[in-house]
């Protein structure tokens, strides 16, 4: 969420806030997935298997994450069915956009790794976007949003296109 910021020179801050997945965080644990999430920002295993966890936020933040460098909705057009059935039954991911830098590129892949394990944590999260903020300090500041590419995912639908009739086109064909 953005919220208004006196003292950020960009005038705003962005606050990471839960919407309904919040959980005893030391616990991993089974949940229906019709009860809990929005299925744009869960996982597979929360979608297939009712999984949520710490590597469940950390999936959730890729998605913001992609959807903030794009400045584009994630499954833009779809409906929550539709949704559940690219991401959990037919494994289709978001595509990476084109034009990131390469710690953010990579930080972006593994917060959106399929594998609950390959996620990592919000620590090494942290630890990335602090290193790439002092690495960048004196360049020129980065255009976006990047441009997104045509990705063709298991069963050849486009991933990744912000136009709703992309998206919608995609899944019909699917």
């Amino acid at each position: 969420m953005l919220c208004s910021s006196s003292i950020n020179p960009h005038g705003f801050t962005a606050k990471v806030g839960d919407f309904g997945m919040a959980r005893q965080a030391a616990v991993t644990r089974c949940a229906q997935p019709a009860m809990y999430g929005t299925a744009t920002h869960m996982p597979p295993e929360a979608l297939l298997d009712g999984i949520v966890g710490k590597p469940t936020d950390v999936y959730s933040f890729g998605v913001l994450l992609w959807e903030m460098l794009t400045s584009s909705r994630v499954w833009a057009g779809l409906k929550h069915t539709q949704i559940i059935c690219q991401v959990a039954l037919l494994k289709r991911r978001l595509a990476v956009p084109e034009g990131l830098p390469a710690p953010i590129e990579r930080l972006l892949v593994r917060c959106l790794a399929p594998a609950a394990a390959d996620r990592g944590n919000f620590h090494e999260i942290v630890v990335v976007l602090e290193e790439f903020l002092q690495s960048t300090m004196h360049e020129q500041q980065v255009d976006w949003p990047v441009k997104l590419p045509i990705v063709e995912g298991a069963a050849g639908a486009l991933l990744g296109a912000p136009a709703v009739s992309t998206a919608a086109a995609a899944v019909a064909a699917a």
